[in-house]
């Protein structure tokens, strides 16, 4: 049965990590025959022939802002559309399922940061996103890369463990080092001068 996919990206540029494992799933999806539309709020670079991109019509003086108004547009649009699946990959409400990249912003507000900074917009702007995808009241299922993060979410939502489901380690074949890795790596050492005991930065 083909599904109909929203996915949620606050930003799209071609580099980064994240944005990369954005790719790799929809096209996943795509060549399964799944339809996945792209909703964010800044798309930078050539955009994908086999996926819809919608960018959200709004400007904010800040960031927190920003998303905040993003996800009031978010529920409205998907009130319209029907999808099988919306998959969010930054912490937002409304997702059926959450790419967690990213670390636990309220674990590191609490730990980190001064209590003040607790008063402030912006940390109940994030906050608010963030309690909106791993607090007990919510259903959203987690994608997790990271099974210490997993530990730490749970810590401070007491997220249910049937929630998390820890995604095994992968590579792309043209991230994996080539049979004559070593050769290339004496040859780039010799080209700069490099002694052995020097390390590359």
């Amino acid at each position: 049965m083909n599904m109909r996919f929203a996915f949620v990206l606050f930003k799209y540029f071609p580099f980064g990590g994240l944005q990369r494992d954005f790719s790799r799933i929809a096209e996943a999806l795509i060549d399964l025959g799944h339809e996945v539309d792209a909703y964010c709020i800044i798309w930078d670079g050539p955009m994908p022939k086999n996926i819809n991109v919608h960018i959200a019509p709004i400007k904010a003086f800040s960031n927190h802002q920003r998303n905040a108004s993003f996800a009031t547009w978010l529920n409205k649009t998907f009130q319209e559309q029907h999808y099988d699946a919306v998959v969010g990959f930054n912490k937002i409400s409304g997702l059926d399922v959450y790419y967690a990249a990213d670390p636990c912003y309220q674990d590191k507000a609490l730990t980190l940061r001064h209590p003040l900074y607790r008063l402030g917009s912006r940390y109940k702007q994030f906050y608010k996103q963030e309690k909106s995808v791993f607090s007990t009241k919510n259903t959203t299922e987690i994608l997790m890369i990271s099974e210490v993060q997993k530990s730490i979410f749970q810590k401070n939502y007491h997220t249910p463990e049937a929630r998390f489901h820890l995604l095994t380690p992968g590579s792309r074949e043209d991230r994996k080092a080539t049979k004559n890795s070593g050769e290339v790596r004496l040859t780039f050492r010799k080209e700069w001068n490099i002694e052995d005991n020097q390390q590359l930065i």
